[in-house]
């Protein structure tokens, strides 16, 4: 587990896309914890293909909250977590905010 810490810390110029990547499989396991049938497949061109301005959807919503998490770096503040709490349908607490 310590070379794969190492290696995500020393940021390589493909980490980006392997950080996508993640997320989408992420996403995926989401949808089936959420009982729902989306996989990676279906994530990704319901929300690449999707009409400018359109709705995202439950799915969508799911999938952009990961897609925000692994696009950044591994520090959380508040309005992060607010953000995706919100693409989560997660109500916001004092609780969460003591997480940050």
């Amino acid at each position: 587990m310590n070379c794969l810490d190492n290696l995500v810390r020393a940021a390589p110029a493909w980490s980006g896309a392997w950080r996508q990547r993640q997320a989408l499989t992420c996403a995926a396991a989401a949808m089936r914890l959420a009982g729902r049938s989306e996989d990676e497949a279906a994530l990704r061109d319901a929300f690449t293909l999707r009409q400018p301005g359109a709705a995202l959807g439950p799915a969508g919503s799911i999938f952009l909250a990961w897609k925000r998490l692994a696009s950044r770096a591994p520090s959380l503040d508040a309005e992060r977590l607010r953000g995706t709490a919100d693409l989560l349908g997660i109500g916001w607490s004092a609780e969460l905010a003591t997480l940050v």
